[in-house]
């Protein structure tokens, strides 16, 4: 028994270390080329801001002069991204330049999203799922509000995938929650919940969406949930709000001083079609999409751990990425803030439940041709081999492969990519020497171009207040 128990273990250890292949081939790239481009100056700039302005003085969020003419830091936007900087600050002991500190630490988001997409996988559909789960996380080209690395690399926009990852890590352990009373578990779920929802505000209408589809999935799925469950897990769920109320409480009075500026996407009748053509996510493989499509199915009409759930999590995420809750329902009427949604990012959502949902179709379509091949005679090693070089057919085709590969051989845009980066540090050190030499009251005003987040970098080297005057 102890021997099939390290065997077991041992098994754990390689299909982790597989699916974090990805990760491992990435994750270099960023730490000699430190991504700049885009928003990737502000998280470094808010980064610097939270643990030399706001933490020494006792705070997590609250009123700072660094921009504008003041801001609330961290009221409207979570302080998630700050705090993960924060921690490889905190693990290399401040040793490294900020910088340097923002390239490890994106970094290990790399690993870290491939560790959540691995464990969602496997808990809901087994250690396979989980692996290919993680390779098509971490490989996904993606684009504009749906994640992928044009998302979280090129654009910046990376909170939104660390929130993803406690997204998932959180979902995990609220479906234990529903298995088990142990008051461990229920903290852990109200931990995770709390910090998806302080890393990135498009949590709060994942959870709002997902959660209730667990409960039905359970509902009419072979798990069997054990006493008070739905109370646990509003225990659990009220646990993590109480955690992230320091966000929450303000993030909701200040709702009303923000514009409107949502996003309604496209009618329902023109998702439907995009599903149905294979065309639902930008730059994805149609080969990938189709096999989403099947393990929708599959999951619909079996009776797997997360089947129902996975499904019915990625429709509803692909529907309500479109302008049904404004234009068919009209529900603004009743919840005005709905129309300050950018409801593409529900796309970034249904690919958490999509790639797994791959996976899924992936294995047991290997499953009932394994059985095939063993009804007719081949031994169990022969029909394996025939397998492997069946699923290992489509990675021969371009369009497969080409969506997939894409980022390993594409250049991060680092300072070298940027053509005001000589400038900046022309600018930079003449800044930093008035900083030093004079103890009067002034900022520096900044004229950009749309995308262009550079000079909000700029505190970090001078330590001076900036002021945005216009594009």
């Amino acid at each position: 028994m102890l021997h099939a128990l390290d065997s077991g273990k041992l098994r754990e250890r390689l299909l982790l270390a597989l699916a974090l292949v990805p990760a491992a081939v990435l994750a270099p790239r960023f730490i000699g080329q430190i991504p700049l481009s885009h928003d990737h100056a502000t998280h470094v700039f808010k980064a610097w801001h939270f643990w030399t302005e706001l933490v020494p003085s006792g705070r997590l969020r609250g009123w700072s002069h660094f921009w504008g003419f003041g801001s609330p830091a961290d009221e409207l936007v979570p302080c998630g991204g700050e705090l993960w900087v924060g921690l490889f600050r905190l693990l290399t002991l401040g040793q490294l330049s900020w910088l340097r500190t923002y390239a490890v630490a994106f970094a290990g988001l790399m690993f870290f999203s491939a560790y959540s997409s691995y464990r969602f996988g496997r808990h809901f559909f087994g250690p396979a799922v989980g692996v290919i789960a993680a390779w098509l996380t971490l490989l996904d080209p993606g684009q504009m509000l749906e994640g992928g690395w044009e998302w979280h690399t090129e654009w910046g926009v990376w909170p939104v995938t660390l929130a993803a990852c406690f997204l998932e890590l959180g979902l995990v352990r609220l479906e234990r929650v529903l298995s088990s009373d142990s008051a461990r578990e229920i903290a852990a779920a109200g931990a995770f919940v709390a910090l998806a929802l302080i890393t990135h505000q498009v949590t709060l209408v994942a959870f709002a969406l997902t959660v209730p589809l667990l409960c039905v999935a359970r509902r009419f799925g072979t798990e069997r949930s054990r006493g008070p469950a739905l109370l646990r897990l509003v225990g659990a769920l009220a646990f993590g709000a109480c955690l992230s109320g320091f966000f929450l409480v303000p993030f909701f009075s200040h709702t009303a001083d923000t514009g409107d500026f949502g996003w309604l996407n496209q009618p329902p009748g023109v998702v439907l079609e995009r599903l149905l053509t294979g065309e639902t996510f930008q730059n994805f493989a149609p080969a990938l999409h189709y096999l989403g499509l099947l393990g929708i199915a599959l999951g619909l009409a079996g009776r797997t751990r997360g089947g129902r759930f996975f499904a019915l999590a990625a429709l509803s995420c692909v529907l309500f990425a479109s302008d049904v809750l404004v234009r068919t329902l009209h529900l603004e009427r009743v919840l005005p803030s709905l129309v300050k949604l950018e409801v593409n990012r529900l796309l970034l959502v249904g690919k958490l439940f999509w790639f797994p949902l791959v996976g899924y179709a992936l294995t047991e379509c290997a499953r009932v041709a394994k059985r095939v091949l063993e009804g007719i005679g081949l031994r169990p090693l022969v029909a394996r081999a025939v397998l492997v070089g069946c699923f290992a057919v489509p990675l021969a085709f371009p369009s497969v492969t080409r969506p997939l590969v894409r980022n390993l051989r594409r250049p991060v845009s680092g300072a070298a990519a940027l053509p005001d980066w000589a400038s900046f540090e022309r600018l930079a050190t003449w800044s930093k020497e008035i900083r030093r030499t004079t103890k009067d009251h002034y900022r520096i005003a900044y004229e950009l171009w749309r995308g262009n987040h550079l000079p909000t970098l700029m505190p970090v080297f001078d330590q001076t207040l900036l002021y945005k005057a216009g594009t």
